[in-house]
């Protein structure tokens, strides 16, 4: 016969049995006699066991007692008398098996748990307090195993129970901002980064130490994420207050000479960043046995020196880094200090030596780093591109393609919702439009357009990626042949010399797209377009000559030569040779504009002067 609820008489005997009661049998026996008579009451069972719970929670014996035992058993009675078990049943279950979790650190009693919590609301009973019970039970199982898709499941079950209380758990809140602070710190996305800040930036009387430091933590993170100076102020101000109460430490230091190198760098202010270094280099002294502070000092140095463009701070950063790597031999964070300090001092010094060491320290930082991030394959591709740039050898353009490639292919997973650095994007078509030059392949000028147009689009304020698109196009229209490339190239170097009128390359390649183009133009049915494009070409070089451009006086020299003008060539080319600004002797002597100078007499003396002054 079907299972009978007792009457409330019978209900009141039960419980009050069962109080009494010293133990699982008993509380069988008498449960069998309430089962011979029909009557069974899952829910005066349920209220039961969670007094039970509550109970011996307070006295820390869970892990000894029989109380996870009486919950399948009441489940099997229910189920044999075909009674449902409700979801608070399941609830006061599910949360037996997160108590004794709590103590015996077993990730399977987090795992039972979770499967009653969430049984319970399959069957409908969805409860804000159910949702936050669900997040404590992945949060602390999260710990034990590491998985992170657990961290991500806490907090959509912690925005859930937020939604359907309709406010923030304080109780809650030490929880909530540690997942965010972890997942964060995992995978810094504008996402996790808006969340962290909402919950972060609540204030509570009981603040104090603990609170600030986790804040402050927080904060520095966000800052260096968005290269952001006003929450670099946050952090700092949340230090500071853990300072006023007179609790200095190491970590506190280190922390507050991270923010302000932070805050010098974004707001290019060399008395911040000298703030910072003065706390470093105090930690430094006391505690030469850690890389942290060395590095973060190489760090300092590293942001005056570029800042300063002064060679000999980039070189103490580099000093201040091997340090690190001495006490740290297997740090990819030193490693990748070292390189971006050496890539700089020979980008400063043009020497390719410093170059080609920055990036073996960047296959060592690598080699070290557990997961290179996208940032760190910009840097050093844009460390190849400088090589490539300088020395014109094969094989680090190449090299500088793949690693900005892997960049720009890792910054989607790191970062779903965002949008690449324009940077990048600007490197890795300078990098393509070099490749073309080199390889003379059409595709590759049209890969630096692509990249190059993309740049412009993120970032219309780039102070170089309007020049690198007319010289692109100026290049993908003399290989083509293609007026309308050209006619574009010309429209971006206006657009940029409007910007900067004093910019003397600008005007200097502007003059050579120009004379490149009315080299190519023989079309009968616009008479007087070539020479109207050389005039325009002349214009742009002189202004250029002016301003202070070396390189001017030798295209000149080469437009006069096109024009029939050798006289004038040849002023040109004496200017270049007394300025040292001729291309080499080679180059000189296969020009093919120079064609009409290199007849003249003159000429071959020119070259005469310039074999006896080139070196063996």
């Amino acid at each position: 016969m079907p299972l009978l609820p007792p009457p409330p008489e019978a209900e009141r005997e039960i419980l009050d049995y069962l109080e009494k009661s010293e133990g699982l049998d008993h509380v069988k026996m008498r449960l069998l006699q309430m089962l011979e008579a029909g009557h069974f009451s899952e829910e005066l069972w349920s209220l039961y066991l969670e007094s039970l719970l509550v109970e011996r929670e307070s006295h820390h014996d869970l892990l000894s007692s029989d109380l996870p035992e009486l919950f399948p058993f009441v489940a099997n009675v229910a189920k044999a008398g075909g009674v449902s078990l409700s979801p608070a049943f399941l609830w006061r279950w599910g949360l037996t098996h997160y108590a004794i979790g709590l103590q015996g650190e077993e990730p399977c009693d987090f795992v039972k748990a979770i499967s009653l919590l969430r049984r319970a609301v399959a069957y409908g009973f969805e409860k804000a307090s159910l949702c936050f019970d669900l997040a404590k039970c992945y949060f602390f199982l999260h710990r034990l195993v590491l998985k992170r898709n657990l961290l991500e499941e806490a907090l959509r079950w912690l925005e859930r129970g937020e939604r359907l209380s309709g406010e923030i758990n304080e109780e809650l809140l030490p929880l909530i901002r540690s997942v965010v602070q972890i997942l964060f710190q995992e995978n810094p996305t504008d996402e996790y980064l808006t969340l962290g800040l909402r919950f972060f930036e609540i204030v509570f009387e009981n603040e104090g130490l603990e609170e600030w430091m986790e804040k402050g933590r927080f904060f520095l993170r966000a800052a260096r994420y968005k290269a952001d100076f006003g929450l670099y102020q946050k952090a700092l101000d949340q230090f500071q207050k853990v300072e006023a109460i007179g609790t200095e430490t190491t970590e506190l230091s280190l922390l507050m000479g991270e923010t302000f190198l932070g805050m010098g760098c974004d707001g290019e202010r060399v008395d911040l960043l000298r703030e910072g270094q003065n706390l470093l280099e105090h930690v430094s002294e006391q505690y030469p046995e850690f890389s942290r502070p060395l590095q973060l000092l190489a760090e300092g140095y590293f942001e005056e020196g570029a800042l300063l463009q002064d060679h000999a701070l980039v070189e103490l950063s580099i000093q201040t880094s091997q340090e690190a790597l001495a006490v740290e031999p297997d740090s990819g964070e030193g490693f990748w200090g070292l390189a971006r300090a050496s890539t700089l001092l020979g980008e400063m010094k043009t020497e390719p030596s410093l170059l080609e060491k920055g990036s073996s320290y960047y296959a060592e930082a690598e080699a070290h780093l557990k997961e290179p991030s996208a940032v760190f394959y910009a840097d050093w591709g844009f460390c190849l591109l400088k090589l490539a740039e300088i020395t014109q050898g094969p094989g680090w353009i190449e090299g500088a393609i793949a690693r900005l490639e892997r960049a720009l292919a890792i910054f989607p997973i790191e970062n779903p919702h965002g949008t690449p650095p324009s940077d990048w994007l600007y490197h890795l078509g300078c990098a393509f439009d070099l490749l073309g030059d080199q390889s003379m392949q059409v595709s590759d000028y049209e890969k630096s357009i692509y990249h190059l147009t993309r740049a412009l689009t993120l970032d219309s304020a780039h102070p170089y990626v309007r020049f690198n698109l007319a010289t692109a196009l100026s290049h993908l229209g003399e290989a083509t042949n293609e007026t309308e490339c050209f006619e574009k190239a010309f429209e971006l170097f206006r657009s940029q010399a409007e910007r900067d009128a004093e910019d003397d390359i600008v005007f200097a390649e502007w003059g050579v797209s120009l004379l490149t183009f009315a080299d190519m133009v023989d079309d009968p049915s616009l008479p007087g377009r070539k020479e109207i494009l050389f005039k325009e070409a002349e214009d742009r070089l002189e202004w250029a000559r002016r301003l202070g451009n070396l390189h001017a006086s030798y295209h000149l020299a080469c437009l006069h030569s096109l024009q029939g003008n050798v006289e004038a060539s040849l002023y040109f080319l004496k200017r270049g040779e007394a300025l040292g600004a001729l291309p080499p002797l080679d180059e000189i002597l296969e020009d093919e504009w120079l064609e009409t100078a290199r007849q003249a007499g003159a000429f071959q003396e020119l070259i005469e002067i310039l074999r006896k002054k080139k070196p063996n």
